[in-house]
């Protein structure tokens, strides 16, 4: 048990008014305290920078494989980012070029049916190569798969 001078203890109380009942009170459980720190004294002998704790406790080799899995991770990640924003613009033109075949189809199908309604003016058809009402283009079916 720790000991100390008189003049110490006074300071202690007079600092401490609330402790005042314990001034001539044991510890409470004083023989297990006795049975755990018997024979323990801390002196800081075996106390140290907390920089060379660090240097101590780390395996400079176990350091260097961490960090190239870091970096290794890190590359990864940019990696897919890259890949993830290639495929954003990819769908964002695709969606562009759905949208322009589909006004294209909705003009030439506004034409047609303007000239069927005028029978007194006989225009030629535009050609086209498979695009008929009936069959939508590649396009117009790609627009409606990403919606």
């Amino acid at each position: 048990m720790p000991i100390t001078s008189k003049e110490v203890i006074k300071a202690y109380f007079k600092a401490n008014p609330a402790a005042k009942k314990f001034y001539n009170m044991p510890p409470t459980f004083l023989d297990l305290m006795q049975e755990l720190f018997d024979g323990v004294l801390a002196t800081g002998s075996y106390t140290r920078l907390i920089n060379k704790a660090i240097k101590s406790s780390i395996d400079p080799e176990l350091l260097l494989a961490a960090a190239s899995q870091v970096l290794g991770l890190v590359d990864k990640e940019d990696k897919e980012e890259a890949k993830e924003a290639e495929e954003t613009e990819e769908t964002k033109e695709t969606e562009e070029e759905v949208d322009k075949a589909s006004e294209l189809e909705s003009a030439l199908s506004s034409i047609e049916s303007s000239q069927s309604s005028s029978p007194s003016v006989k225009r030629p058809s535009p050609s086209r190569s498979s695009l008929t009402p009936s069959q939508p283009s590649s396009l117009v079916i790609q627009k409606w798969a990403i919606k």
